[in-house]
């Protein structure tokens, strides 16, 4: 029997996750840009090419509500929350694997994931030893600097997160 995914695996291969108000679902994305850059030196940004995936059920099956996922090939080129194309639906890990693994060019390796991205064994390597650095510890040990960095597994705010913050906080001062 094939393994179901489930937000406890997407979280540890690499996936971050995004949620807006009145979503009623964690978006979790994996970037797959740089290690598209890796392979063929393009112009390709870290947020050019993702994978997101969110749970949904199917109308046959309305029992087993996260027994499938919505898939989305996603593009923030020009840092804009902006293109999605809906691949299809997926239940399993392996459909999930082979998606990243055509669309980066890359084996699966999730020791390979940094900050939510699919990174080439080389850049993978280089930012290993980069977190060794003692500044790099310092700052890793150090309290969050902001309210949306402390869940170490969502992914870094949107222009249009931090914006919607801002007046809430405002608002409420």
């Amino acid at each position: 029997m094939a393994d179901p995914i489930t937000e406890d695996w997407l979280k540890a291969v690499g996936f971050k996750y995004h949620q807006l108000d009145r979503q009623p679902h964690k978006h979790w994305v994996l970037w797959l840009g740089d290690a598209v850059r890796a392979i063929d030196n393009s112009l390709t940004d870290t947020c050019d090419l993702g994978v997101e995936m969110t749970p949904c059920w199917a109308r046959e099956r309305p029992e087993d509500k996260d027994a499938f996922w919505h898939c989305w090939l996603r593009s923030d080129a020009c840092n804009r929350y902006h293109r999605f194309i809906h691949l299809r639906h997926i239940a399993f890990q392996h459909d999930v694997i082979a998606i990243v693994q055509a669309l980066s060019g890359q084996e699966w390796n999730p020791s390979n994931h940094w900050y939510g991205g699919v990174k080439s064994p080389r850049q993978a390597e280089r930012l290993r030893k980069e977190m060794e650095r003692l500044d790099i510890r310092m700052m890793r040990e150090g309290h969050p600097w902001s309210e949306v960095e402390r869940d170490p597994d969502a992914g870094r705010p949107l222009h249009e997160h931090q914006e919607f913050h801002e007046k809430a906080k405002k608002e409420k001062a």
